[in-house]
């Protein structure tokens, strides 16, 4: 899977296509050609973000474990 630099979205205002930046995302911009302004959002992350995953378990179990503070040394060598 490549990572992208830059995505495709639809100006509201004019409909024009723009190319647009990742580090854009989010961001209130300007369009180029009619000055229109809009939120930049990635339609691809937003189908990514609404798939369903696999459900969390209702509980989690962890391992107890002991430290021996006798033998437990913690900080820089003397």
């Amino acid at each position: 899977m490549s990572i992208r630099n830059f995505f495709y979205q639809e100006c509201p205002v004019c409909g024009r296509q723009l190319r647009i930046g990742v580090n854009h995302l989010g961001r209130e911009l300007a369009c180029s050609h009619c000055q229109g302004s809009f939120i930049a959002r990635d339609p691809d992350i937003a189908k990514q973000q609404t798939m369903p995953t696999e459900e969390a378990p209702d509980s989690l179990s962890f391992q107890v474990i002991s430290i021996n503070p006798q033998s437990t040394q913690l900080g820089l060598p003397r």
